[in-house]
This record gives structure tokens, sequence and C-alpha cells, in this order.
């Protein structure tokens, strides 16, 4: 077993990050009423974590795996 790192994106947003999450959020809930067909054409997948990550960046949080499933990753 060996540690792989991974970071999680900034849970903190600055102010434009929020504005840009309520303008898609509005627009989330406003798009059924002016496209009947959006609800039918949503895709759903089990709950999933999704990370950035940076492989010049030391400290990160990381996770243990077995060192026979790990790819190593080459920056070109």
């Amino acid at each position: 077993m060996r540690r792989v790192a991974a970071r999680l994106s900034p849970k903190y947003l600055n102010f434009v990050q929020k504005q840009y999450c309520e303008e898609v959020s509005l627009d989330m809930l406003d798009r059924p009423n002016s496209d009947p067909t959006f609800t039918e054409r949503i895709i759903t997948v089990d709950e999933t974590w999704v990370y950035e990550f940076n492989m010049q960046t030391s400290l990160q949080s990381s996770e243990w795996g077995d060192k026979k499933f790990i790819v190593k990753i080459v920056e070109h």
C-alpha cells in the first residue's frame, strides 16, 4: 500500500463565483418552464466526488491505495 495524493477544489467561493452559481441555479429552476423536454434530457448518476489534481502541489490530501493499482501520471 502507498499514499495517493489528490486535492479537493476550494470550498470557499469568492463573490463572482457565488454570483455565477446563483445565476446557474436560477436558470436551472426556470428551464423546465421554458423548455418542456428539459427534465426528460437530464441524466443522473450515483454521487461522485470530483477532484482537482495538481502535480506541483506538495501539500495535498491523500488516500491509501495498493501499488499495483496506481497509474503513474506523466505531464507532457
